[in-house]
């Protein structure tokens, strides 16, 4: 997505929005994807001035759930009575 936005590529900053967006909505990541449906609808209007602010919460939710999902895993990695 990153590269989409450095290349000014509208269309592939919505749709790369758009499936980030539905994963997070199958991994219940709720921020992650109100953030990148946010990115999705100002990629589509084609403001892209938007698009660079909202990339910091974007990004920022990505690193949220990713930290979940570690903790997490570390959690169930540790119990051994499973």
């Amino acid at each position: 997505m990153l590269q989409a936005i450095d290349n000014d590529d509208k269309e592939q900053v919505r749709h790369q929005a758009h499936i980030l967006k539905g994963m997070a909505a199958n991994l219940s990541g709720l921020r992650l994807q109100q953030q990148a449906s946010l990115v999705e609808v100002a990629a589509k209007k084609g403001d892209m001035n938007q698009v660079i602010e909202l990339m910091p919460g974007l990004l920022e939710a990505c690193e949220e759930l990713k930290l979940c999902f570690e903790q997490y895993s570390s959690e169930q990695a540790g119990n051994t009575s499973l």
